[in-house]
């Protein structure tokens, strides 16, 4: 009987100890091994040209819009036909960015028509996005490898030629989270008629592209000026045909999560979405959104609806979930909206507050 006790708790000891160096391995594992494993057990994408995905006309060179800090195709939801305004101004950022978009609106009219480098970038002070006196963001290589396949563009069309791009991430088979100003314009009061995703898009190719069939965001964002910036988060709900289609992996989601106060002091977090201009090779190009780009850093604040952060962005990547892995899972706490105040050094995200996480859940329950 003593034989018996012995062996069994050797066993015990040596098949924890066998998962304690699995568990490790996976922790060490830079983006190369996730790749590899991934493709092992079929979390991987295939990248497929995008004319093959979605029938997309061609979207030509992205426009600038100063007001909502959104590039956008073809025309601007002000030049619409029978577009309507506020009867009082709407606020879409809490600073005052002339400097910078006089400045870069003058460098796009003014680019290099052969390879897109925005001229005189030292003349630009990019105090909306970049933390620091240069970008830190890196392009993703791979952007069709977890944890980065459910990070996508948007191509969100309002309607009359106006076609806006932004950011999203696959939160379920067919459900991607985003922001509200993605999906309604509260000055015009124009609801989104078609959102596209593209997941995992690099240049001219992507994991997958599905089409809305749905829009979901808080009506406050549309109704309440005076507390539309804690609640601009929203989803897309594609077609069934994306899921049956697709059928990304269940570990390639990012799961929705909703921290507390405490449990944002020990975590590093990462952006990665499609900004329109980002630098390449020292030269501030416009990309028009066509490759990924992300950065992690620290928290800086929080309130109980926003959080604040040392995180690289720019215009593009609004509706980017704000992410951090634990072991082989990918966590999504909040949603990048827009830069800080003029003169701050921080980013600000809507916050997955206990709220809005309920809200979220019953999204995904209503579109199961």
């Amino acid at each position: 009987m003593k034989t018996y006790k012995t062996s069994f708790f050797l066993t015990i000891f040596f098949l924890a100890l066998i998962s304690t160096f699995n568990i490790s391995n996976v922790l060490a594992m830079n983006e190369e091994e996730m790749a590899e494993q991934a493709l092992r057990k079929g979390f991987i994408g295939e990248p497929t040209a995008i004319d093959s995905l979605e029938d997309v006309p061609d979207e030509g060179t992205v426009k600038f819009d100063k007001e909502r800090r959104m590039y956008y195709l073809g025309n601007s939801l002000d030049s619409l036909d029978g577009a309507t305004t506020s009867s009082t101004e709407v606020s879409y950022e809490s600073e005052d960015y002339d400097d910078l978009d006089e400045g870069l609106q003058k460098l796009l009219e003014a680019r290099d028509s052969t390879n897109n480098v925005l001229k005189d970038v030292d003349k630009i002070k990019m105090h909306e996005s970049l933390m620091r006196d240069k970008d830190r963001r890196t392009k993703i290589g791979t952007p069709h490898h977890v944890p980065y396949l459910s990070n996508g563009q948007l191509v969100i069309d309002f309607g009359g030629g106006a076609r806006y791009i932004g950011s999203g991430t696959l939160i379920a088979e067919r459900v991607v989270l985003t922001a509200a100003h993605n999906l309604y314009d509260r000055k015009t009061k124009r609801r989104a008629e078609e959102v596209i995703f593209y997941a995992g898009k690099d240049g001219l190719s992507a994991v997958a592209a599905g089409r809305s069939e749905a829009l979901e965001f808080p009506t406050e964002w549309a109704s309440d000026e005076a507390s539309a910036d804690a609640h601009d988060i929203g989803i897309v709900v594609l077609s069934r045909d994306f899921e049956e289609k697709y059928r990304i992996k269940e570990l390639s989601h990012y799961s929705i999560c909703s921290l507390s106060d405490d449990s944002f002091a020990e975590k590093i977090f990462s952006i990665t979405g499609y900004p329109g201009a980002a630098f390449i090779d020292g030269c501030l190009r416009l990309i028009n959104g066509n490759y990924m780009f992300g950065h992690s850093g620290p928290h800086i604040s929080l309130t109980p609806h926003l959080i604040h952060y040392n995180i690289d962005t720019s215009p593009g990547q609004s509706g980017s979930a704000i992410w951090f892995q634990e072991g082989k899972y990918t966590f999504c706490c909040a949603v990048h909206v827009r830069g800080g105040p003029k003169g701050h050094t921080y980013n600000v995200g809507t916050r997955i507050n206990e709220e809005k996480h309920a809200m979220i859940l019953q999204w995904l329950k209503a579109y199961k």
